[in-house]
């Protein structure tokens, strides 16, 4: 379907440590044209834009190899419901605004393509990890960062609401690409000059789970539960009586 997001790995996985590389770019670029995702032991971000996908590494980008290989990734095929029309400099937390009225609520998965010149924008990588791999929140210190100022080019990425949590990395997270698809990197922060956001409502969502020894030992929390839940779960499904 056209508005169905495919995810590989899930958000909680990668936040404690799975960073080996089970899906190959292949396999990914069957499943959608827009999108993004981190390579084999976080060496670099990707990106996918009008079927094209880049592997950006320390603030650069080419083209990925046919032969790379995806730790996690999600995409889908991209056809716009809505755009928004910037025209004025306006900074990334107004244009989650300005995105959120349009859409009129917080509960739908997007798919987010800002197109235009960005007056401001900072981008990051992570270097290439090895084993034993050490979790996202240890390694976020050995990050690049680069400050862009009035470069032309695509902000990729999805939102995603709060409840899907441990799945997908809740809220906003963009990839960007320059014009000439040589500069690259995770975005942490940007203002818009003028520009097009175009936006997707993605009513359909599957992932598929790594299926490696290391999946299967990883050590992740239990989410944390309401004290009603149990509650409602036993008047739902009452447990059977012996005899019964």
């Amino acid at each position: 379907m056209s508005n169905t997001l495919y995810q590989y790995s899930t958000f909680i996985a990668v936040q404690n440590g799975l960073y080996d590389g089970d899906l190959s770019l292949p396999n990914l670029q069957q499943r959608g044209d827009f999108g993004l995702g981190s390579f084999n032991a976080l060496e670099g971000e990707l990106i996918a834009l009008h079927g094209k996908f880049f592997h950006c590494t320390n603030g650069k980008a080419q083209l990925a190899s046919a032969s790379s290989r995806l730790c996690w990734a999600a995409v889908c095929k991209f056809n716009n419901d809505l755009n928004i029309n910037i025209t004025t400099n306006t900074r990334l937390e107004n244009l989650k605004a300005s995105i959120e009225k349009q859409i009129g609520s917080k509960n739908f998965l997007l798919a987010i393509h800002i197109s235009g010149k960005f007056s401001k924008l900072k981008i990051a990588s992570v270097p290439k990890q090895t084993k034993p791999y050490k979790t996202i929140k240890e390694i976020i210190d050995e990050s690049r960062e680069f400050d862009l100022h009035n470069i032309q080019g695509d902000a990729i990425g999805f939102f995603a609401p709060d409840y899907m949590e441990h799945i997908k990395m809740p809220g906003y997270h963009f990839h960007f690409i320059d014009n000439t698809q040589t500069i690259g990197g995770h975005v942490l922060d940007f203002e818009l000059a003028e520009g097009l956001i175009s936006l997707q409502k993605l009513s359909h969502f599957t992932f598929e789970l790594p299926n490696s020894n290391e999946f299967s030992r990883l050590e992740m929390p239990t989410p944390q539960q309401d004290e009603h839940v149990p509650v409602l779960a036993d008047i739902l499904f009452p447990p059977l009586k012996k005899g019964g």
